[in-house]
């Protein structure tokens, strides 16, 4: 039985002390950090499963707050790095994410009934589907499940690396297909959209996730939404982007698991 090591890093940072500044010259409004954790797996026991090119994997999850136009919008950013004994093992390795909840409008009737509804659209399989889960499902804009995968041109292109080691900064990465990198450690990211209130009404995100490592040769080049278990992943992240809005206390929320409201379908009320 294949075991792993993995070691959960919470770090909850103060809104006053992790404010990322930008020059003046970059014309960008300063990213307020609300909060980070990392998650780290070192493979310990590659015998098992013969996986000894790989060393580790990291997970960093931050949730932020970013001022435009005086009103406050809310996300989450998922970076995932992992390193090889060498470049051309980097190829040997790729990620599936699964994705379960939903993003919602959500607003308080004169009443004080809160109001919601499905109003955003995805891309999943090659179609357009509403931004709603309630079951897990593979995370995918085609029928690869391969995360960000592209079948023109190449699975692992949009891959990134960074000039500078040890850095993600959006600066000095490059593309893995665009250029080799020189050092046997990429990542990927994703941004799955932000939270604001605006004009009474509320965008909320609810969403849940699951990252895994895979080898790639066991990640098939075509496969349904729901076949999430086509293979045995080498190891598994978790990591979630919250932002629902309290129209009581005018204020967004974090909230363990998905609103009760992704749990129900499009047409039930």
């Amino acid at each position: 039985m294949l075991k792993s090591v993995i070691a959960s890093l919470l770090i909850f940072l103060t809104a006053s002390s992790q404010t990322q500044s930008f020059s003046d010259k970059d014309k960008e409004p300063p990213l307020k950090i609300l909060r980070a954790e990392t998650q780290i797996f070192i493979n310990d026991f590659c015998e098992f499963n013969n996986t000894c090119d790989l060393k580790w994997a990291r997970l960093t999850v931050k949730n932020w707050e970013i001022n435009i136009g005086g009103e406050p919008s809310y996300g989450t950013t998922m970076t995932l790095e992992y390193e090889t004994s060498s470049v051309k093992d980097l190829e040997n390795y790729g990620f599936v994410q699964f994705i379960r909840g939903c993003v919602f409008d959500s607003a308080k009737s004169k009443t004080g009934i809160i109001e919601k509804h499905y109003a955003y659209a995805k891309k999943q399989f090659g179609g357009i589907k509403t931004f709603l889960f309630t079951n897990w499902t593979v995370d995918s804009i085609d029928k690869d499940p391969f995360f960000v995968g592209d079948p023109k041109l190449g699975r692992t292109y949009f891959y990134r690396w960074n000039q500078v080691g040890g850095s993600t900064d959006l600066k000095t990465e490059k593309y893995y297909g665009e250029q080799e990198p020189t050092y046997p450690r990429v990542y990927v990211k994703d941004i799955p959209g932000s939270a604001f209130f605006v004009d009474d009404i509320a965008k909320n995100t609810s969403l849940e996730f699951k990252i895994c490592l895979y080898r790639a040769n066991d990640i098939p080049t075509e496969t349904v939404e729901n076949n999430i278990d086509f293979a045995v992943p080498i190891f598994c992240f978790s990591w979630t982007s919250s932002h629902i809005y309290n129209h009581n206390k005018n204020i967004f929320e974090t909230k363990i698991g998905i609103d009760p409201f992704c749990e129900k379908c499009p047409n039930t009320p």
